[in-house]
């Protein structure tokens, strides 16, 4: 990375990769492949949290952040909801 000045200002200059069509279409196919392989490893895992466990497999939650601008997310995880067990020996 090298700096440059113009009119007293000082800019950083990027390597000429970072603005290559290439390099960008080769991050863009190699994306599109983990998501490809990702979602076809996630299926199954999908069915077996959902025949294992009684909860869900997605939670939606909303969250607030600072100043209180809120947004929802959904969380993948499952969720056991035990049964409220009664004392017997009352």
């Amino acid at each position: 990375m090298t700096i440059s000045s113009t009119n007293n200002l000082q800019l950083l200059k990027t390597h000429s990769s970072v603005s290559s069509r290439i390099k960008r279409s080769i991050d863009i196919f190699g994306s599109l492949v983990e998501w490809g392989i990702t979602g076809v490893l996630l299926i199954p895992i999908l069915i077996a949290i959902e025949l294992d466990s009684p909860g869900a497999i997605f939670s939606k939650q909303t969250r607030c952040r600072w100043m209180k601008k809120c947004f929802k997310i959904i969380k993948f995880y499952a969720i056991y909801r035990r049964r409220s067990r009664k004392p017997q020996n009352l």
